[in-house]
């Protein structure tokens, strides 16, 4: 049996570099999402956009200039762009046969603004049919601390420090699931 994998980290220690690096290999196999971060000027961040892994799609899940309904610290987020692409990406992936390894990427304060979201992850994690790769803050909000103390997970904190050894770790994990 497989357990989930679930990389915790603080924000930019290269928790979705890491995801993109481990999986290219296998990326017909895989399917779910990537939150990718904009930048403008100088480099400053601007906001989030999700990244469905199966086909390429990609929208704006968070934004700095973007006013919405659903405010979270200082972005605006767009739920109903991030089900579009994310969360209809986890469900493609968790019912596509051919789908061997579901990704979320992050299991995070915006993400866990969607209703739809929640429950996803939560059935994708509770079940061992498919396993599933996330990445999660270290920092518990309320859903990640619930996600947390499921069984079946293996959680490994990463730090800019240990890269190197969680990245072979996952790579061992992976080569069990697409040998």
């Amino acid at each position: 049996m497989i357990e989930h994998f679930l990389i915790s980290g603080t924000p930019g220690v290269g928790k979705t570099t890491l995801l993109r690096e481990a999986v290219l290999p296998y990326k017909e196999q895989v399917g779910g999402f990537l939150t990718l971060e904009t930048r403008g000027e100088g480099g400053r961040r601007l906001g989030f956009e999700v990244l469905r892994l199966q086909d390429g799609a990609r929208r704006t899940l968070a934004s700095k200039e973007m006013a919405g309904a659903v405010k979270l610290d200082k972005y605006g987020l767009d739920i109903p762009a991030f089900e579009e692409v994310a969360v209809a990406g986890v469900a493609s992936a968790r019912e596509d046969r051919k789908i061997k390894l579901i990704v979320i990427d992050e299991i995070g304060a915006m993400e866990a603004e969607s209703a739809s979201f929640r429950r996803l992850a939560l059935e994708c994690l509770r079940d061992l049919s498919k396993p599933v790769l996330a990445t999660i803050r270290s920092k518990n909000q309320p859903f990640a601390g619930e996600i947390k103390k499921l069984a079946y997970l293996r959680t490994v904190e990463l730090t800019r420090q240990n890269y190197p050894r969680v990245k072979t770790e996952l790579q061992k994990w992976l080569s069990q699931i697409f040998r």
